[in-house]
């Protein structure tokens, strides 16, 4: 279902509201979700319409076409803004069923409440539990100005950038929190997820509800996706790098990475977002791994290392063959077993690396940049 909202006004004459646009970075660690959220203001400001944060606009009493935020961004004004009946468009860079569901529980049915959503997973599930929702799919994207190539030695075999937590651990946990029965049932899932890595979560758990005559209701798939779907991704994240302990791999995560590796595998610890960039311009191959609510999607992480040149070494996803075809390198996300012999590949042939990760570079800078995404907002609201 696509937005219904309509604006049809010049862009120059569009006004839009950032939401969270006034929040500034702080800490000891650059603030990921605040980064990408001045990239987004910059992008519309590329793409012809003014921008302010809507903070700015509410005290300066500047009237506003539209707000868009990443997230559950400003939160607490969604309502007022609603209420005065004033697009809210939530750009959710997670599956909402993992995060944020609330503002569809709260708002969804609002005729002036959109939701993008970063995965093309979840459309049959928001069809089901969220009928009157205006949604559509709308992939990340990439800001050039922040993913830089570098003039800089490649001094890095393989880089992999992953967070990670204890699944096992949480695994337990959740067996010591549920009913037996309802366990089983989610190991089923569990089991099953593993083995069809390419199946949305979806699908999945629509063939155990046949299998075993079940219907969940919108909050018992939440319970079960919230539980479940990184539980799942991290085991595979880790069976992946298990397959690659001969190499000479570097992982930058959560230190319970040192539980799980081996052999050549070196943890490296945690690292901010502004310094992943010069790693990643030092590595040959960027491993990634198709996040498991995204396996219809496109992942930011391919398109972060293809706008720095470095070549990328991902999942045998559909989604990423389509749009960048045989410039990224693609390993069996099922089973691994030809993983070895592709980073032998591409270690070895190194003019053909590089020719992929330029090529790569132009896909990504001819479509999947956020000033294409923003402009593909305005067209999506009938901004001429």
């Amino acid at each position: 279902m696509k937005p219904k909202i309509e604006i049809k006004l010049k862009k120059e004459n569009v006004t839009v509201g950032i939401l969270g646009g006034h929040i500034e970075e702080g800490g000891s660690k650059y603030n990921v979700l605040n980064s990408c959220i001045k990239s987004l203001m910059k992008a519309f400001q590329l793409a012809g319409v003014k921008v302010y944060s809507v903070k700015e606009c509410i005290e300066k009493s500047i009237p506003m076409h539209f707000t868009i935020g990443l997230n559950g961004s400003d939160y607490n004004l969604w309502g007022k803004l609603l209420e005065a009946k004033l697009p809210v468009i939530m750009w959710n860079v997670d599956s909402i069923f993992y995060q944020n569901m609330q503002g569809l529980d709260q708002h969804g049915e609002n005729p002036y409440f959109t939701l993008l959503t970063v995965t093309p997973c979840d459309k049959e599930a928001l069809s089901e539990y969220y009928p009157t929702l205006q949604h559509a799919y709308m992939p990340g994207a990439i800001d050039l100005d922040f993913w830089k190539k570098q003039n800089c030695a490649k001094d890095i075999d393989i880089v992999y950038f992953s967070s990670l937590f204890d699944y096992e651990q949480r695994l337990l946990e959740i067996k010591n929190r549920v009913e037996p029965a309802f366990f089983d049932l989610m190991m089923e899932i569990y089991e099953m997820a593993l083995a069809n890595p390419k199946v949305s979560f979806w699908e999945i758990t629509k063939i155990i509800e046949n299998n075993r005559g079940a219907r969940f209701n919108k909050y018992g798939y939440h319970s079960i996706f919230r539980d479940l779907i990184y539980i799942i991704d991290y085991a595979k994240r880790i069976a992946l790098v298990q397959s690659l302990s001969k190499f000479n791999l570097k992982i930058y995560g959560d230190a319970v990475w040192q539980k799980y590796i081996s052999g050549n595998i070196e943890y490296m610890g945690q690292v901010d977002y502004y310094d992943s960039v010069n790693i990643m311009n030092r590595a040959k191959i960027v491993l990634h791994s198709q996040p498991r609510q995204l396996c219809l999607g496109i992942n930011e992480r391919v398109m972060n290392a293809s706008a720095i040149e470095t070549f990328t070494l991902a999942s045998d996803v559909k989604t990423l063959e389509t749009h960048f075809g045989d410039n990224l390198g693609y390993y069996n996300s099922t089973t691994f077993e030809d993983i070895g012999d592709k980073v032998n590949y591409f270690l070895t042939h190194e003019d053909e690396r590089i020719s992929k990760a330029k090529n790569a570079r132009k896909i990504v800078e001819e479509n999947h940049t956020i000033t294409h995404r923003a402009a593909k907002i305005i067209s999506m609201l009938g901004i001429k």
